[in-house]
């Protein structure tokens, strides 16, 4: 793994400041968008995804220039308590993503009615990112809808009953 000034690696400092960069592939784009989804240090400690003030999700096409971007834009940002200290430490090294939520592939395998678990884990991933959104900002809950989906729901309680 790529450490950050010979320090401290990527991961090391994800854990520290409870934020990480993922990688979302979706049909709908395309290619990858690199998302940062965080940890707050509020009390209830919520999963969050970064967004704008206006509500939307921060996404960029560039891991490379993810700094940069967040930089940029920071104005416009809902900016959280880790926020700065983490960018901070980025420095100019190689960044990577923490993890892959491959929605073209979930969407491919229930195509062909293939349930494995890396399906249903890429699923079960897929719908609590979502929620995360969801519930983060009441100008979502228009969205909740689809989690209390009944086929949705009971997915996911299959996936961490049975499998998980």
């Amino acid at each position: 793994m790529k450490t950050l000034n010979n320090l401290i690696s990527l991961n090391d400092l994800s854990q520290k400041h409870s934020t990480w960069i993922i990688k979302y592939c979706s049909a709908t784009f395309g290619s990858p968008l690199f998302l940062v989804w965080y940890t707050d240090t509020h009390e209830n400690r919520t999963d969050r995804l970064l967004t704008y003030k206006n509500g939307k999700i921060f996404a960029t096409k560039s891991l490379s220039a993810l700094k940069t971007t967040l930089l940029s834009e920071i104005n416009h940002l809902v900016v959280f308590d880790n926020l700065t200290p983490w960018l901070a430490n980025f420095k100019d090294n190689e960044v990577v993503e923490y993890c892959t939520y491959d929605f073209n592939s979930v969407i491919s395998n229930l195509d062909k009615n293939n349930l494995d678990i890396p399906t249903m884990e890429g699923l079960a991933g897929f719908i609590n990112l979502y929620g995360d959104y969801v519930q983060q900002d009441k100008r979502n809950t228009h969205l909740r809808v689809h989690i209390e989906n009944e086929f949705i729901k009971e997915t996911w309680n299959y996936f961490y009953n049975n499998i998980f």
